[in-house]
């Protein structure tokens, strides 16, 4: 009897157990579907961030061209700005020489027309002591 009872309690707890195990087995079902959409979504994303990640490494590829432009652009601005200002300074030097020589020609110029005035007043007195001269003995002299 405690065979049979033991049987019919079996039996009984299969028979409660198989809604619970059809159920779990709807629940693994369900969640196999979860997964799988949750799959999709992941194998979708990733396509997105690969397709993201080529974008972005051809921006910055892009990026290094125009920074290596940048940096061309900046030694070549910087040999200019040296062959500037040694242009710069050949023509300040040459400034400084042609000025050099109009002071020294003004200075030349300058002590030539004071000759002249000197030269001038001292004629000038000259004359005007002859004239004196021949005035102080008058006409007979």
């Amino acid at each position: 009897m405690s065979a049979i009872l033991a049987e019919v309690c079996m039996e009984d707890g299969v028979v409660r157990l198989e809604p619970s195990v059809a159920r779990i087995e709807s629940d693994v079902e369900n969640v196999k579907g979860k997964v799988d959409k949750l799959d999709e979504k992941v194998d979708r994303l990733a396509g997105r961030m690969e397709e993201g990640f080529t974008r972005l490494d051809g921006r910055v590829a892009e990026l290094d061209r125009r920074t290596a432009v940048v940096e061309t652009n900046i030694t070549n601005i910087k040999e200019n700005l040296g062959r500037l200002e040694l242009d710069m300074r050949a023509m300040r030097d040459s400034m400084e020489q042609k000025l050099g020589a109009l002071q020294r020609e003004f200075r030349t110029l300058t002590r030539f027309l004071i000759g002249v005035v000197i030269s001038f007043f001292t004629t000038l007195v000259g004359f005007g002591a002859a004239i004196l001269g021949i005035v102080a003995k008058g006409p007979h002299g």
